[in-house]
Formats: structure tokens, C-alpha cells, sequence
């Protein structure tokens, strides 16, 4: 398998392999963190919560217990492995560019960095409408951004490895830039019991993140907006947006 666009890849091609490249993820702390700035932030008084970009569902399955959540996400393979993986949540297809739901939520939350996809202004006006537009009043939207450019590091190179006895992978990233975009490539050795060895190359590009331009657009939109940091979330932090009454 040759290069392909890394969002139909990871999400598609290697949608089954996801949960392991991403082992090492700690969501529980992350989890953790958020039920904190909920607690601190949230004003309506309702408890529906909507993750855009939620995968194979590992936050919603830690958040169940307090949320009536629902998962949106473009991948159906994704999907797939969420209702697989996951009871008591409702996942549905959507593109987080613009979506409609036809209702509101309390939460909405957009982590690991998933709103770096919408790599244009007009793309991330109307992923920030979106979620304006499905917010009740005195709701919280939660974001984990992508990296500054004073964040990213340029000539980086990382390997991760796993091993399942059936599933023996090795993940090696490169990380390029420009002065508007932060590049990267991976290159995957998938060894798999029974079906031989694959070598898959993903490579994209993101704009750095610029938290003034984001900030503009939250107030447009009628939501207040609050950077913070943490360690869970490391570098990238989380970007709050509170829709005001």
C-alpha cells in the first residue's frame, strides 16, 4: 500500500490498529481533567454531551456513568468499532465541517486534536458554528487544539512499537514544517499472524495553531473562549469555549 491522505488512512485503512498505535494514550487522566472543567464551567443544567471526532469512543466509555453521550465521526469503520466497543452511547456519521443534529447539548467536546482536519478558515468557521449552533446556553465546548508553531519540532523523529503475539507493529515518524505548516510522515510495519507484512506510508500537513485567530471566531459565535493548560494534555492544552446566556 502506497502514500495516502492520513485521514482516510488512520481512520479507514488502519481503523483497527487504532486503539493499539494509541495505547500508551492515558484517557483516563484526561477524563479526569475534563469532568473537573466541566464541573467548574458549565452553567445549563442538562447532561448530553456530544464528542465530535470520537473514534472508537474510549472517551465516552469513562463518561458514560455522568453523560447521556453521543459520538460523531466521519470514519464508518471507526463507528464500527465504538458500537462494537461501547454500550449505552449513540454513534452517529457526521462531518464536524458542519453537521446537524437538530439538537442541543450541555458539552461538546473535540479532543486529541481532532479540529486540526479543518486545515481553512472556512472549514474551521463552520466547525466552530457547528458547535455554537448545538450548545445550549451556559454550556462548555472543549477542544484540544493542535500545536504552535514555538511547539512544534521540526526534524523530531519518534518509533513506537507493539506486540499482541498475533499483530507486531513498529510505527517511525518524521516531523517537517514550512512557515505556515507543520508536516509529518509515518511509515508502519504491520506484521499479522497468518496474512504476512504491510508497510504503509501516511503523510499530511496541519497549520500551525494559532490561538488569537480561534479566539476571534469563539466570540463571533457567542462563545467565550479560555486557554488552559495541563499535564494530560500536554503541549497542545485545551481550548474552552463557554456559550454564554
Amino acid at each position: 500500500m502506497g502514500k495516502q491522505d492520513s485521514q482516510n488512512l488512520l481512520y479507514s485503512g488502519l481503523a483497527k490498529y487504532y486503539d493499539a498505535i494509541y495505547s500508551w494514550k492515558d484517557y483516563s487522566s484526561e477524563v479526569r481533567f475534563i469532568r473537573k472543567l466541566i464541573a467548574s464551567s458549565k452553567k445549563s443544567g442538562g447532561n448530553e454531551l456530544l464528542d465530535v471526532g470520537c473514534g472508537t469512543g474510549r472517551h465516552i466509555a469513562l463518561l458514560l456513568d455522568d453523560f447521556k453521550c453521543t459520538g460523531l465521526d466521519l470514519s464508518d469503520e471507526m463507528l464500527r468499532i465504538a458500537r462494537r466497543n461501547v454500550k449505552g452511547a449513540k454513534f452517529v456519521k457526521g462531518n464536524m465541517f458542519g453537521f446537524e443534529l437538530h439538537k442541543k447539548f450541555d458539552v461538546i467536546l473535540c479532543l486529541f486534536s481532532a479540529i486540526a482536519y479543518a486545515k481553512t478558515d472556512e472549514k474551521l468557521k463552520g466547525t466552530l458554528s457547528s458547535f455554537s449552533s448545538h450548545l445550549r446556553d451556559g454550556g462548555i465546548v472543549i477542544i484540544q487544539p493542535w500545536l504552535t508553531k514555538s511547539k512544534w519540532k521540526k526534524g523530531h523523529i519518534a518509533m513506537e512499537t507493539f506486540d499482541s503475539g498475533d499483530v507486531k507493529m513498529a510505527r517511525a515518524s518524521y516531523s517537517g514544517g514550512t512557515s505556515r505548516l507543520s508536516t509529518f510522515r509515518m511509515e508502519y510495519i504491520i506484521a499479522e499472524k497468518g496474512k504476512g507484512i504491510r508497510h504503509v506510508v501516511e503523510e499530511d500537513a496541519f497549520p500551525y495553531f494559532d490561538l488569537g485567530k480561534y479566539e476571534s471566531m469563539m466570540r463571533k459565535l457567542g462563545l467565550r473562549p479560555r486557554f488552559v493548560t495541563s499535564k494530560p494534555f500536554g503541549d497542545r492544552g485545551l481550548l474552552i469555549g463557554i456559550k454564554d446566556s
